[in-house]
């Protein structure tokens, strides 16, 4: 093409960006998937949506970014930042990266569960209890053989976080309005839940930092994603979270009042 360079007037253009149509020089112009993009086109976008014939790069590099750059990365989530040659993520994408995710988290914690459960410790506290169902290596094959439903359950379990999350923003008001809705509210989730393969070093799980860490970036990637303030994003991220907790306490409330209705009741009749 011919033409000035958009960013430097003094050169001649060498390609129309494939994003935006910009044009841009030698110097500028840089290629990803095959076609000519301007500096800013070519740093936007999501690299697992983009990801070809190398999801391994592109899963590698999403989750680095959510880890040490979520504001870098999730800026493309943005509705007016979205490149418009990729075409908005499936849910059956998002689910695909989060439960490799959750595979990944998964692993060493089950394998170290299936050690303990032969641990000389755990043996003595099951003779203990006198629980005999099962034997303890029993427990440890039976953890092993249920690795492969781990990520797929936890994988429907930050779904359905995401429903709530959108649920509360919906109540907040704090929708996009470009239509984008749900996707993008689960792209926020799976791609913010990033820092879960921390889990995977067991000794961080314990600190609660892969937790913490999935928060902020959850956080980060909501507020592009919706184009909303952190009081916002915060909200959304919380609310499940004291919902799911406010259940809980009901149900073992409810679990407790029965038991202790149940010994009352034994010592009337006695």
């Amino acid at each position: 093409m011919t033409g000035p360079c958009v960013r430097h007037p003094d050169r001649l253009a060498v390609k129309a960006c494939a994003s935006c149509q910009r044009a841009a020089c030698e110097q500028c112009c840089s290629e990803r998937d095959g076609e000519g993009r301007c500096p800013a086109c070519a740093n936007l976008g999501i690299p697992w949506e983009q990801r070809g014939r190398n999801p391994v790069a592109a899963y590698l590099k999403t989750a680095a970014g959510a880890l040490f750059g979520p504001d870098k990365l999730f800026r493309s989530l943005a509705p007016s930042l979205a490149p418009p040659h990729v075409p908005p993520p499936t849910l059956g994408t998002l689910f695909r990266y989060d439960l490799i995710t959750q595979y990944i988290a998964s692993s060493v914690p089950t394998v170290v569960t299936a050690l303990s459960f032969e641990s000389p410790f755990t043996v003595a506290l099951l003779r203990q209890v006198h629980f005999t169902l099962v034997t303890p290596h029993q427990l440890a094959v039976g953890s092993l053989l249920l690795y492969p439903l781990t990520a797929p359950l936890l994988a429907l379990f930050n779904l359905c976080l995401a429903w709530l999350m959108h649920a509360t923003l919906r109540v907040l008001g704090a929708v996009a309005p470009d239509g984008g809705g749900f996707r993008r509210t689960y792209a926020a989730m799976a791609y913010g839940s990033s820092p879960s393969v921390l889990n995977a070093t067991v000794f961080l799980s314990w600190l609660f930092i892969p937790q913490l860490w999935n928060a902020f970036s959850t956080i980060a990637a909501l507020r592009h994603a919706h184009g909303i303030s952190n009081a916002k994003a915060t909200a959304a991220v919380l609310a499940p979270e004291l919902i799911l907790l406010v259940i809980l306490f009901a149900s073992l409330g409810v679990y407790f009042l029965r038991g202790l209705q149940t010994v009352l009741g034994d010592q009337l009749v006695f």
